[in-house]
């Protein structure tokens, strides 16, 4: 099963009380991991941190809806920008 790390414990909330979410990511290994994602597929979310991830860590389990992957633009600063790799999932809660 495939991971998806570092959300934050407002997004893992969210998807416990309303069953379903829109998650955005723009680290490389997520993005990377949306890319491989089908829907119907289950993938374990955790808050946890990438380098963090073991057997046994908090998390949920979910059902990928659908996944976009694109690219966005981000202020670097009063007048730098940044075009990054963006991977918007929604995912449907399936469980603990």
């Amino acid at each position: 099963m495939r991971v998806l790390y570092g959300v934050t414990e407002e997004a893992m909330e969210r998807l416990r009380r309303r069953g379903e979410a829109v998650l955005e990511f723009i680290s490389f290994t997520n993005v990377r991991t949306a890319t491989e994602l089908s829907p119907g597929e289950e993938v374990f979310v955790t808050p946890v941190p990438y380098e963090e991830i073991k057997e046994g860590v908090e998390g949920v389990v979910c059902r990928v809806v659908s996944v976009e992957v694109g690219y966005v633009r981000l202020l670097m600063g009063h007048l730098d920008e940044k075009e990054v790799q963006r991977a918007r999932i929604r995912l449907r809660f399936v469980g603990e």
